[in-house]
């Protein structure tokens, strides 16, 4: 029992005297931190959907160029082929125009922006994919 109270009496003690120098410090350190923290991960989640739709769109332009390039496909059915990808995977880009152009070389091209959520933040993408078109094999 005696050995109890001392216990309780040097805890009680322990206590009173150490908050008595370091009152309010953990709140100012979080205060000061937490803004810190919080701006980190909102960067990182930002760059994550950035790269992201920017991966969506170069695979959608590469699946249209694979499309479009094969003997007697049209840059047509190489767009529809991106248009669709994009409405199946691109949901992350807003405001996006798909272009190409065609010739020995078909090229297609994928821009658009991506909302984040930072309001008044919108990062711009544009991805493109181009090869040489599929020409038929010479007799000899």
């Amino acid at each position: 029992m005696q050995r109890r109270r001392r216990l309780h009496s040097w805890a009680r003690h322990r206590v009173k005297r150490s908050g008595s120098g370091d009152s309010g410090a953990l709140s100012l350190e979080l205060a000061v931190v937490f803004p810190v923290v919080m701006t980190l991960i909102f960067g990182i989640i930002t760059v994550s959907f950035w790269y992201h739709a920017r991966n969506v769109a170069l695979s959608a332009a590469q699946r249209g160029v694979d499309t479009a390039r094969v003997q007697g496909a049209t840059l047509d059915q190489g767009l529809t082929v991106t248009n669709g990808f994009l409405d199946r995977a691109g949901g992350g880009i807003t405001g996006r125009a798909v272009t190409g152009s065609d010739g020995n070389t078909v090229r297609i091209d994928v821009s658009g922006r991506v909302d984040t959520w930072i309001p008044g933040l919108s990062l711009g993408i544009h991805q493109h994919a181009s090869a040489s078109r599929e020409r038929p094999a010479e007799l000899p």
